[in-house]
């Protein structure tokens, strides 16, 4: 067994190895950056899950629980690491890394959920006073 790993070491591209590191790098990335609160990421969503659903309890409750199951699962883990692979090079992986690490990044993306509430609440209420300043502006 551990001649035929050292045989495939001998014959696998470098290229493979080097993009097995890669993947590996970015799982690290994802396992560190992403909130692990995915149950306050679908609760975020839940206006659109209820529109969806049409009022129907028993389908909002079903469709709560397959979003949540999906985002805790490893093929949303994985897809989210090929999307950093493919925006990343191993070294800026690796820089990424060392910065999620940092307590200030850690207390940022402890509030992540809340940041992006307020983002989206203090967006909005600038969107409709805008929308009203143009309609002030066009009924002159």
């Amino acid at each position: 067994m551990i001649r035929l790993f050292f045989i495939l070491l001998l014959v696998l591209p470098p290229a493979l190895l080097a993009d097995d590191e890669h993947m590996r790098l970015a799982l690290v990335f994802e396992d560190l950056s992403s909130s692990s609160d995915k149950l306050a990421f679908v609760d975020s969503m839940m206006p659109l899950i209820e529109m969806h659903a049409a009022g129907d309890e028993s389908k909002i409750h079903k469709i709560h629980a397959f979003l949540v199951k999906a985002l805790q699962s490893e093929e949303y883990r994985r897809s989210k690491a090929e999307v950093y692979k493919r925006q990343f090079s191993e070294e800026e992986l690796r820089q990424l890394i060392e910065l999620v690490k940092t307590p200030a990044y850690k207390l940022l993306n402890e509030r992540r959920h809340d940041i992006a509430l307020d983002t989206q609440r203090t967006m909005i209420l600038f969107m409709q006073k805008t929308l009203q300043d143009f309609q002030n502006l066009d009924g002159d």
